[in-house]
């Protein structure tokens, strides 16, 4: 554990550097200026049903090794809360509910109330699989289908512990650990209409509360948009190990920071609906779904974090990033752009190609 925490806090450096946080900080503060009548101009009605779709009961489907796995590297539960904020207290994790093989999870979501020993039963709201290749891969794409003949579009996110059993688990992902857009492709030709993301679990207990995060976020931003005019910032990476680790970097500095916005004369009802109305995260791992984030909500996006090279037009692009930049830029002038790369040569594209784009390279 405490190896496999080195290598990762070594390899994703880049993460934690100063240009990051001046990232957020400014996607913070532009949104907080904007957004500050959020508390006090709209509808309190409103302001209440943002964020309707809420992962409120959570279905982990591991063994009983995996799970205590996850509890001794830093905590299942806390890493459903809301790390270092101060409403930690006020805002209910998940119900998490742990079942041992696919056949316990299938009966739990076609009947909820095997589930709960109360009597408030409800359906699940997302399920992440957390099984080891050699026990269960056989049957887990055929779980993911029953899944969604139960209870249709129920996002199934799917953790590996490492890069080959991502592979495995997935296929979708290619080699280099990418959302291969030929394997995509021929995955949605099968399951269509099943939502399901791999995640790379490395450690770090917060990617359990950044997965929640990023379904809600998904879920709820064209409601909000129009509720509350809440704005996002749009994250393009096809590479499942970085956005993994981005995810719960990102989202603790926004929930920090957020909760730092809030005035200190507003009561706790009010954070809360500021807390709600807070900036969101939309996950791409194609140049056509990052457009499709810009034009359904070509008001609400702030910002653009990108990597360059990603699938485009039905095939890798390695200049991905770079066409969709410019297409930001020429459309939205004055959003920030952060292009990010493995790729030290990408830098002098980027500086040439396009003005006013921070550069960072992923390996620094």
């Amino acid at each position: 554990t405490e190896q496999r925490k080195k290598e990762k806090n070594k390899k994703m450096n880049f993460l934690r550097s100063k240009d990051i946080q001046n990232l957020i900080d400014e996607f913070l503060l532009k949104y907080s200026l904007e957004k500050e009548h959020t508390l006090v101009g709209y509808d309190t009605a409103n302001l209440d049903s943002l964020s309707p779709r809420r992962v409120r009961n959570m279905l982990v489907v591991s063994s009983l090794y995996d799970l205590y796995m996850l509890e001794e590297d830093g905590g299942l539960v806390e890493g459903l809360s809301l790390e270092n904020s101060p409403l930690s207290q006020a805002v209910a994790p998940p119900r998490l509910i742990h079942a041992t093989n696919v056949s316990d999870a299938l009966e739990m979501i076609e009947d909820p109330s095997s589930s709960f020993d109360s009597a408030d039963v409800a359906p699940f709201d997302l399920v992440i699989c957390f099984l080891r290749v050699q026990e269960n891969h056989h049957n887990l794409f055929d779980f993911i289908q029953r899944v969604n003949v139960a209870a249709p579009r129920l996002p199934v996110l799917l953790l590996a512990t490492d890069m080959k059993q991502l592979k495995t688990l997935d296929p979708r992902v290619d080699e280099s650990c990418r959302v291969n857009v030929e394997k995509t492709r021929a995955w949605e030709a099968n399951k269509q209409g099943i939502w399901s993301w791999p995640f790379l679990w490395q450690g770090d207990f917060s990617l359990i509360h950044a997965m929640i995060k990023t379904v809600e976020d998904r879920l709820n931003m064209r409601h909000d948009a129009q509720i509350a005019d809440v704005n996002a910032i749009v994250l393009v990476e096809d590479n499942v190990s970085y956005y993994s680790s981005f995810l719960p970097i990102i989202y603790k500095e926004i929930f920090t920071l957020t909760s730092n916005y809030l005035s200190e004369q507003h009561n706790l009802a009010l954070k809360l609906r500021g807390l709600r109305s807070r900036l969101k995260i939309l996950l791409a791992t194609t140049h056509e779904e990052a457009l499709e984030f810009f034009n359904s909500f070509p008001d609400n996006i702030v910002g653009l974090v990108s990597d360059i090279g990603f699938p485009r037009e039905g095939r890798h692009d390695e200049l991905a990033g770079l066409h969709l930049a410019k297409y930001v830029r020429e459309k939205y002038p004055n959003i920030p752009i952060v292009m990010q790369s493995a790729q030290q040569q990408n830098q002098s594209k980027v500086e040439t190609e396009l003005e006013n784009v921070t550069f960072i390279n992923k390996h620094d």
